[in-house]
């Protein structure tokens, strides 16, 4: 329910703002790609017991994961002209739904092993300052050049954990007096609850300019690199009372998450320009 509340206030937000002239320019568009993360600390977490291993050799792997991000986003031209791409200083602000989480693979000698997918998935709002360092204004230098798109970005990013309880545990069960797969996994989604996150990112990304004869010369495509460094604890773990036949020991420790995103933009002028005229609005 909180991630709808906050994405018809942020779409609110968003066409006040372009309703209004005197306010900075301002485009909306949408943004999908691909996300590569981890968390760290896991394997301390989340660790075999050694009552239950009697001291078999093991080995246990954190292993970042692959996932994906799709949204909306909005820029404010704070100094420039946005309409032809003029843009020196600007704030962007997005609204994502991002897969992001880890995974721990152990292995034992006598041949048992397990998967453990930490499946996390957020509402990510990232707020950065966007800085064109090859931008200058319109008459006073070489513009455009293929320098003029390049931009540089700063900011802060809150992440709500819509699936708290999403760790999928799989093995080749051939321990099963500790119990089948699905009872391991509910004893780690009782005990293991995703949190929400905040951090800094940092990026690095291309805005693609048009024509320059032409007065809506921004061609709204865009691609963004950004790297995520979470500051806060993201898997919480619940007090829980230790068994002789428990499989796993518990630890709380401070799992920061980590996560590199490479995400393409369209703004939604491009689209409307699409629909009327083609590929003829891009090249």
């Amino acid at each position: 329910m909180k991630d709808k509340l906050l994405l018809i206030a942020f779409l609110q937000a968003m066409f006040i703002m372009k309703s209004y002239g005197q306010l900075p320019p301002f485009s909306i568009g949408l943004k999908a790609g691909s996300t590569y993360s981890y968390i760290d600390d896991l394997e301390t977490t989340v660790s075999p017991s050694n009552d239950t291993l009697n001291y078999i050799p093991y080995t246990l792997e954190k292993q970042n994961r692959w996932g994906f991000c799709a949204g909306l986003y909005g820029l404010w031209t704070l100094k420039g002209d946005e309409r032809i791409q003029e843009r020196i200083l600007a704030v962007q602000v997005q609204m994502l739904y991002v897969s992001q989480g880890s995974n721990l693979i152990y292995q034992e000698t006598t041949g048992f092993h397990y998967k453990m997918e930490f499946r996390y998935n957020y509402i990510n709002i990232p707020i950065d300052l966007k800085v064109f360092p090859f931008g200058v204004v319109r008459g006073t230098g070489d513009w455009p050049n293929a320098f003029t798109g390049i931009n540089l970005g700063i900011g802060a990013q809150i992440g709500i954990n819509i699936t708290s309880e999403n760790i999928v545990y799989t093995s080749n069960n051939t321990q099963p007096s500790i119990g089948t797969d699905l009872q391991l996994q509910q004893e780690l989604r009782n005990i293991l609850k995703g949190r929400d996150n905040f951090g800094f990112r940092a990026s690095i990304g291309y805005e693609f300019i048009g024509n320059a004869n032409n007065y809506y010369m921004n061609k709204g495509i865009s691609l963004e690199l950004s790297y995520y460094l979470g500051l806060t604890d993201v898997v919480e773990t619940m007090p829980t009372t230790p068994s002789p036949n428990d499989f796993f020991k518990f630890i709380e420790t401070r799992n920061r998450n980590t996560c590199w995103q490479l995400t393409l933009g369209v703004d939604f002028r491009l689209l409307k320009k699409f629909l009327n005229d083609g590929l003829s609005c891009i090249f």
